[in-house]
C-alpha cells in the first residue's frame, strides 16, 4: 500500500519523536512489525520457518532485523535488502544470487 508524501512525513516524524535512542527504535519498530503480522523470535530457540513467515529478531534491545520468507530456498538463509545499524545509515548488501547473506544458525527442518 502506497502513502502519499504527508502521511508518510507524518508516520516518519512520530516514529523519530519516539525513537531518541536505539532502545526506543527498536521497542517502537518491534510494535510496528507486530501490528503488521510479524511474529518475534529469539536467538537462542530453535526456529520452524515456513514461506509466507514474517518473523523478526532483537539483540540486546538494541539492534533488530527483520524478515519473510519468500521461497523455501530461503528456508535455511536469510538474504537481507537493507541493513540498519546505528550510526551507519541503511545501506544495501550486495550478494551473489543463489546465495546467502546470513546463515540461519538456529534453523530447525
Amino acid at each position: 500500500m502506497l502513502q502519499d508524501k504527508e502521511t508518510f512525513n507524518d508516520g516518519l516524524a512520530k516514529f523519530l519523536d519516539a525513537s531518541p535512542t536505539p532502545f526506543h527504535a527498536v521497542s517502537e519498530m518491534s510494535n510496528l512489525l507486530k501490528d503488521a503480522g510479524f511474529s518475534e523470535l529469539s536467538e537462542s530457540d530453535d526456529w520452524s520457518l515456513v514461506v509466507g513467515g514474517k518473523h523478526f529478531v532483537t539483540r540486546n534491545e538494541s539492534s533488530l532485523i527483520a524478515f519473510i520468507v519468500f521461497h523455501s530456498a530461503y528456508l535455511n538463509c536469510i538474504r537481507a535488502k537493507g541493513v540498519l545499524a546505528n550510526p551507519i545509515p541503511c545501506s544495501p548488501l550486495i550478494a551473489p544470487p543463489n546465495s546467502c547473506t546470513f546463515a540461519i544458525s538456529n534453523f530447525k527442518a
